[in-house]
């Protein structure tokens, strides 16, 4: 097929008659044409199968950051639709987003619910009431002093299904304090700019007895998102497939003037 397609080109560079180069490339417009799909299936695979865009991530240690303004993840700005089970009713999910509801330990965090002895990922589905364009995200961890109790040992952000984070942080069997100098750390990532609706947050427990995660914050940054096309720089083969369009609507137009 790419025989066919330098020809014609070589063609044009010739001389040859915008007709007789017409008439070359409806030939092989159907090569073309099967070229072109499978040009944007490959694309498209690439893009969903990369999954992660994310720089280097970066964990420090904190403190209570405490309601954060103009957050896209907001607890006023999601809808919660799944969660793992808190340590119990007086911890509430919506702090982790900027609440302060509960009154297990006092407002501005949640804890998950215990499950000694197992290795545990805690999840959070929630969605935006409109899609949200984000590129990076703080989260607030704490443990208990300076023990394995509440602590974690990966976090993951997903976008629509797609992971756009994935950070390791605590090794199992080791705390925050031991690893980072303080059980309290502030875990931060950025990506290249990730639209969505439907976000996932994924929190694995490190091996404490008391292994419900402790979760003071999670904050994006980012705003609505603007769905106006992404305009990219085009690759070589989009500049060929371009040309012979082009050439495919000029030799289209010249025989509808002339007849």
């Amino acid at each position: 097929m790419w025989m066919s397609i330098r020809k014609s080109m070589t063609n044009l560079r010739s001389g040859v008659s915008e007709e007789t180069l017409g008439r070359h490339i409806e030939r092989n417009l159907p090569c073309v044409e099967k070229f072109s799909g499978l040009v944007r299936t490959t694309v498209m695979a690439s893009i969903m199968a990369s999954g992660i865009a994310s720089a280097s991530s970066v964990i420090t240690p904190s403190s209570d950051p405490g309601r954060a303004a103009g957050n896209p993840f907001d607890y006023a700005n999601i809808t919660i639709l799944s969660n793992s089970p808190t340590y119990n009713s007086s911890s509430d999910i919506r702090d982790i987003f900027g609440g302060s509801f509960s009154t297990l330990e006092g407002p501005g965090h949640t804890i998950f619910a215990d499950t000694p002895g197992t290795v545990t990922t805690y999840q959070i589905t929630f969605r935006t009431q409109a899609p949200m364009t984000i590129s990076s995200y703080a989260l607030y961890l704490g443990e208990d002093g300076t023990s394995l109790n509440r602590s974690a040992t990966n976090f993951q952000l997903k976008a629509d299904g797609n992971t756009i984070s994935n950070v390791a942080l605590a090794p199992a069997g080791q705390s925050y304090s031991s690893a980072f100098g303080s059980g309290f750390i502030k875990v931060t990532d950025s990506f290249g700019p990730i639209t969505g609706t439907t976000f996932q947050a994924l929190f694995t427990a490190n091996t404490g007895f008391f292994n419900g995660i402790r979760v003071f914050e999670l904050d994006a940054f980012g705003g609505a998102a603007n769905v106006q096309p992404v305009n990219g720089v085009p690759e070589p083969s989009s500049i060929r497939l371009g040309l012979l369009g082009g050439l495919i609507l000029m030799s289209f137009f010249r025989r509808r003037v002339q007849g």
